[in-house]
């Protein structure tokens, strides 16, 4: 299976220079995934015969937006992120919209538990044995810690 991911940067530039199709005809992939379309699905004609063909555009016209031609059909599509993972951002966003730095000190992600918590190595257990230990007497709100990483807490 060939998979291909390509920043074009603008579709509509790439089209226009007459890029795109010749490069479909070379390499054929089995799915295409393109970045930075800058373009909505009406406002370009791709017509792509035996690909599916899936668009996510940016909120603000002109601005990044996705693509993926597929040959086969995928089980699901799924655009943006799923909520449980976007909400892990939630608090990142409003650090950057109030603070003009930030300073957060968070337990460390390779140590996410209170160390004096009741149930000591829990951390280190697969989910569904963790759940069972900590039924023990340390369940709580921390059950379902997602700490960020200090990159994702920059982006």
């Amino acid at each position: 299976m060939k998979i291909y991911s390509w920043n074009v940067n603008g579709i509509r530039a790439v089209l226009r220079k007459e890029l795109f199709h010749p490069f479909l005809e070379e390499h054929q992939p089995d799915i295409l995934c393109l970045q930075e379309t800058k373009a909505e699905r009406g406002q370009i004609e791709i017509d792509l015969p035996g690909y599916h063909e899936y668009w996510n555009s940016a909120v603000k016209k002109g601005y990044s937006g996705t693509a993926i031609f597929s040959k086969e059909e995928p089980l699901a599509v799924i655009k943006g992120f799923p909520d449980d993972f976007a909400e892990r951002f939630k608090f990142a966003d409003e650090l950057r919209r109030v603070g003009r730095g930030w300073f957060v000190q968070t337990p460390a992600y390779s140590f996410p538990l209170e160390p004096h918590a009741l149930l000591p190595f829990a951390h280190w257990l697969p989910v569904a044995l963790r759940r069972r230990y900590w039924r023990l007497g340390a369940a709580g709100g921390w059950e379902q810690i997602s700490l960020l990483r200090r990159g994702e807490m920059e982006q």
